[in-house]
């Protein structure tokens, strides 16, 4: 079907040809739906039709097209629910529907309304669960809602319920993985909800325990990326626990071992864009990528080194703000990239340069915290790059 040439386009992150057949899926399902009307079967091919059209422009960072179709999807579901009850496969389908409405939400840092989505998703899957039991499916999607609310709640910094939406997530996969075995989805998916405990630790600063975290994920990846070999996948997980561990490594001043860490990050992500080419999630995990080599050689005094790594981070963001405008992210990463770029030219006592990129940089924080009020990074990190502005005119 389309549908099944989208997905295959869709796993090699060809995101054109995926939108071609995924746009023609759903001008199919559109007319067999105005011919035929509401029944369930139709209403369910229309909302996956919509899902699978709102994840190719995602992937794109288009947000408004991804909230359309999303939207639309989701509406399709609760009249489908009020229409059939609470069957199985309509419980699903309403709680995929709501996360995708979540993840629009809060990729735009709109946490309130992310939370909301996701925290409906789940007691559906709760509820899930109490009827039908552990099976499989039950097990991964209650776990999913879990990494979602919980990652509503860190960004909101109420990290108790992050953590312990977390610890039920990583639970789940344990015993999901104790039954089914290393199953490429369970592995996945236990060194995600491994990283996302880690993640809590490492906000408490408890290093030692998000090491351990980390460690055990990224041991999952490599045995991963063994069997399944460099799809886009198993490369940007492989890369993302890499960094996670050059994380805890950095924090606890093992420099030579966060080094080796980013280093093989990097190499991935390279090895990943001429693959791939420059697609929004690409170009910034390789600007995360060079930020923490430049971090690394930062901390060594090697200014040299940090700024050629920072200045290409900064020359990949400003690509990707002109590719996809004002989004939270663009300007966010943008922002982190000009403070980095700017402590490296003070650092060889280039005063004037600091103070452009300092000054460019605090504008973001600043707009982002006039537009997102509720949000206390954007706020605290506004704060911060003036004070840091100040001290430097001293």
């Amino acid at each position: 079907s389309l549908n099944k040439v989208g997905d295959v386009a869709a796993a090699r992150a060809r995101w054109d040809q995926a939108a071609a057949a995924y746009d023609e899926s759903l001008q199919l399902r559109r007319e067999q739906h105005s011919r035929l009307g509401d029944t369930p079967e139709i209403v369910r091919d229309l909302s996956v039709s919509l899902n699978k059209v709102g994840d190719v422009a995602a992937a794109s960072a288009r947000w408004d097209q991804a909230a359309t179709a999303y939207d639309e999807s989701l509406q399709l579901m609760r009249e489908q629910r009020s229409r059939l009850g609470d069957t199985p496969q309509t419980l699903r389908d309403l709680s995929v529907s709501l996360n995708k409405v979540g993840d629009v939400a809060a990729a735009r840092a709109r946490w309130d309304q992310a939370a909301a989505a996701y925290d409906e998703s789940l007691q559906l899957m709760r509820e899930q669960r109490s009827r039908l039991g552990n099976t499989p499916q039950i097990v991964r999607d209650l776990s999913v809602s879990l990494i979602k609310v919980g990652d509503a709640a860190a960004a909101r910094a109420r990290w108790d319920q992050a953590a312990t939406a977390y610890d039920e997530s990583l639970q789940l996969m344990r015993e999901q993985r104790s039954r089914l075995g290393d199953t490429p989805q369970i592995v996945r998916d236990l060194s995600i909800s491994l990283e996302k405990v880690g993640d809590v630790a490492a906000t408490r600063a408890r290093w030692d325990q998000a090491a351990t975290a980390y460690d055990e994920s990224l041991q999952l990846m490599r045995e991963q990326r063994s069997r399944l070999g460099d799809t886009p996948e198993t490369v940007r997980d492989l890369s993302v626990s890499l960094i996670k561990v050059g994380d805890a490594a950095a924090a606890r001043a093992r420099w030579d071992q966060a080094a080796a860490a980013y280093d093989e990050s990097l190499l991935l992500m390279r090895e990943q864009r001429s693959r791939l080419g420059d697609t929004p999630e690409t170009v910034r995990d390789l600007s995360i990528s060079l930020n923490k080599v430049g971090d690394v050689a930062a901390a060594r005094a090697l200014w040299d080194q940090a700024a050629a790594a920072y200045d290409e981070s900064l020359l990949l963001r400003r690509e990707q703000r002109s590719r996809l405008g004002d989004t939270p992210e663009t300007v966010r990463d943008l922002s982190v990239s000009l403070e980095r770029v700017g402590d490296a030219a003070a650092a060889r006592d280039r005063n004037e340069q600091a103070e452009a990129a300092w000054q460019e940089a605090h504008t973001g924080w600043a707009r982002l915290s006039a537009a997102f009020p509720e949000h206390a990074e954007y706020r605290e990190q506004a704060a911060r790059l003036a004070e840091k502005r100040q001290r430097a005119e001293a």
